[in-house]
């Protein structure tokens, strides 16, 4: 069983790199691509800020096969786009690296997927779901995870995702690379290749400085960009999770 279900994933992570960009994952960093944050937000279907409350380490059956999954709880504070219950439970392939020594004959840990512990209080673009709807990951993994900090008082909460915030205004789109992903023609904010990325952009001081705001971006005028790409691209505001 665990040898079925081992080659049924591998034969996923080969069909998956073989299609569209976004939604296709790799097991180590460096086959990921990077992502701007216009491209993110257009990319992921859900964006949400919440807390993670309950993880789930188990296995599902999914494409003809029995996969290690787990399945992360999170208490939503603000839905930024998307329709997201304030209770909101979601599935990823693979377990936990933490949970490897306690059951090494059923544990499967896919090196660079995104992992979240009880209290992470992050901001989440997660991909449509894929595998007939049985799981997701977030945008570009560690990219679109941005865990929240405490500020100095005057700036509020920082955020920063597990790229350090590294090329979020700067990164070409991926579909200016070959087929597939989103090209620079769709861009209605972000703009790489300007001097200023965000010129022209309708947004307040602070969101008009997080390309100049490095590794902790306030969260307010992170939240207020979010919705504003959301927005160019004909999108309404999130619904659902519990507003501040």
């Amino acid at each position: 069983m665990v040898a079925s279900a081992f080659r049924t994933l591998i034969g996923f992570l080969v069909m998956a790199t073989s299609i569209l960009v976004a939604p296709a994952f790799a097991v180590a960093h460096h086959m990921v691509l990077p992502f701007n944050l216009e491209e993110m937000v257009v990319t992921a279907d859900r964006v949400f800020v919440g807390r993670c409350v309950a993880v789930n380490p188990t296995a599902d059956t999914i494409a003809q096969g029995v996969l290690p999954v787990t399945r992360y709880t999170f208490e939503v504070e603000r839905v930024i786009k998307g329709d997201v219950p304030s209770t909101f439970t979601f599935t990823q392939l693979g377990h936990p690296a933490r949970v490897l020594a306690k059951r090494p004959a059923t544990t499967l840990v896919l090196h660079g997927m995104t992992e979240y512990v009880v209290g992470d209080r992050l901001i989440l673009f997660l991909v449509p779901n894929y595998l007939g709807g049985a799981v997701t990951y977030p945008v570009g993994l560690d990219q679109g995870m941005f865990a929240l900090g405490d500020g100095d008082g005057a700036t509020g909460t920082r955020v920063r995702n597990g790229r350090g915030n590294a090329g979020l205004f700067r990164t070409r789109y991926t579909g200016d690379y070959g087929p597939g992903g989103m090209p620079s023609s769709r861009a209605r904010v972000i703009h790489p290749e300007r001097p200023d990325p965000l010129a022209g952009a309708a947004l307040s001081p602070a969101a008009k400085a997080l390309e100049s705001a490095g590794d902790a971006m306030p969260l307010a005028a992170l939240v207020e960009l979010v919705g504003y790409i959301h927005a160019a691209h004909g999108g309404n505001a999130g619904g659902k999770g519990a507003r501040p």
